[in-house]
């Protein structure tokens, strides 16, 4: 069974054959059954009709004993079949006097079919048995024997032309799927146009709707890769320049000054490229296909007492109030590394947008079935207009004199996404942004959200708790 039935899987043309000879088969079958059930009518038809004749010529008869014989050979058909099996009888006057009889008297037994006549004009009274499971059984055989060979009539003449029906119309119906794959294999892997096919069958429909689907996805990720790489290399063109420029009034320049200003730009322009290499690097890594979280369980307020810690020198420099308003503990599974970056970004962000003497407040608690996290600050904040944009990669706001990539909240979405949560932006109540995140507790953590799925934070009171950083 098990060598059988990957050959029938492996081939349509075979499972169809299978499918042709299973319902040869039940055709058999079903024949067989109805051949059956007509054969035991005609069968229990007859058996009255025997009986009957047989009592009547009884009746009839001069010499009963010889009547019975020669009927009941005549009936049967067959001179050595010993009749008294099959037929019995018994010939009464009006008296009750016993004319004549079989040597087994008729009685009313399992199998026997009884029957009495009585002819009023002699007085005389008959009582005749037969036993049914004789003609039964020889209607059955000769039922039976039309039965087998009406099966080999099929097996010698149907089976064949079965076969033969099947592989043409397999072959005639399995065509446009053919051209299907002609027309696929053919196609330069550049041409990304949909397929038009003229008249499809409607069983090949959805089989080319879902490659039009996936030609569709395809050529917009060609775009989409085309995209980045345009913006990337834009991007870097920038900070490159600088170092170029930097560079040459370092080499040409002999006053110190100009020398040591351009030595610091040049730092700057440097780090500025490796930055932004680093993101390169994290989009792609984030955007692979074989991307795998480490999935552990961890204390989040303990990663962002840490990272607030190192980012507390820089917030020192432009007096910047660093505040983390969270419970003592809590407790969720996500990549150590992947969530270093996102809160990373985030607080880079908040630091060089907002001016100095501002605040940035870093805010955690369990709301329902999620636990949020919260960056707020009292910068200038994003226009709602420009809230969904700014999580696209290199979006940057019109009008930003700040020095960026624009994938600082691309790289943040991505990161929460294959966390299972989501990222929405929203403006403080005064000033500033507050950028939401969303965990879910009974989501699992490495069952990502679709890309670009973003919802609306529940509003929910973000008050003073009980940590404060």
């Amino acid at each position: 069974m098990s060598v059988i039935r990957p050959f029938f899987l492996r081939s349509l043309a075979r499972r169809m054959l299978l499918v042709q000879l299973a319902v040869g088969v039940a055709t058999y079958l079903a024949v067989s059954c109805i051949i059956a059930a007509l054969v035991l009518g005609y069968a229990q038809r007859d058996l009255s009709h025997y009986l009957d004749s047989y009592a009547h010529s009884l009746l009839e008869a001069r010499d009963p004993a010889l009547s019975a014989r020669n009927i009941a050979i005549r009936i049967t058909q067959d001179p050595q079949i010993n009749t008294q099996f099959l037929m019995r009888f018994r010939l009464v006057d009006g008296k009750g006097q016993v004319l004549a009889e079989s040597a087994d008297a008729p009685q009313a037994i399992a199998d026997w079919k009884l029957l009495q006549v009585h002819e009023a004009s002699s007085a005389r009274t008959v009582t005749v048995a037969v036993k049914a499971s004789w003609l039964r059984d020889l209607w059955l055989r000769g039922g039976m024997g039309m039965i087998s060979w009406l099966g080999l009539v099929m097996a010698l003449l149907l089976l064949p032309a079965i076969v033969l029906a099947t592989i043409f119309l397999t072959r005639l119906g399995l065509r446009p799927l053919r051209s299907l794959i002609s027309m696929v294999g053919t196609r330069s892997p550049a041409n990304l146009t949909p397929l038009q096919i003229e008249q499809p069958p409607a069983e090949l429909l959805p089989l080319i709707d879902e490659l039009n689907r996936l030609i569709g996805a395809l050529h917009q990720a060609q775009l989409n890769e085309r995209q980045f790489f345009q913006d990337a290399a834009q991007e870097l063109l920038t900070p490159l320049a600088v170092v170029q420029a930097q560079a040459h009034v370092l080499a040409t320049s002999a006053e110190a000054f100009t020398r040591s200003r351009a030595q610091t730009d040049l730092q700057a322009g440097l780090q500025r490229v490796a930055k932004m290499i680093r993101q390169l690097l994290t989009v792609a890594k984030i955007h692979s296909d074989d991307t795998r979280l480490q999935l552990t369980r961890y204390d989040l307020i303990g990663l962002l007492s840490g990272r607030i810690s190192v980012a507390a020198a820089r917030a020192h420099e432009k007096r910047i109030e660093l505040s983390l308003l969270a419970p003592e503990r809590c407790s969720l599974v996500f990549d150590y590394d992947m969530l270093t970056t996102v809160i990373d970004n985030l607080l880079d962000n908040a630091l060089k947008y907002i001016p100095q003497g501002g605040s940035i407040k870093t805010m955690v608690r369990h709301y329902r079935d999620a636990v949020w996290l919260v960056i707020a600050d009292d910068g200038p904040g994003i226009a709602e207009a420009h809230q969904q944009h700014v999580l696209k990669r290199f979006y940057r706001v019109p009008g930003n004199r700040e020095s960026g990539s624009g994938l600082g909240l691309a790289i943040v979405q991505r990161i929460v996404e294959l966390h299972g949560g989501s990222v929405s932006l929203r403006n403080g109540e005064n000033r500033g942004l507050m950028v939401c995140l969303r965990f879910a507790l009974d989501t699992p953590a490495n069952a990502p959200a679709r890309s670009g799925a973003t919802t609306t934070p529940t509003t929910f009171d973000l008050g003073p708790l009980n940590h404060a950083y």
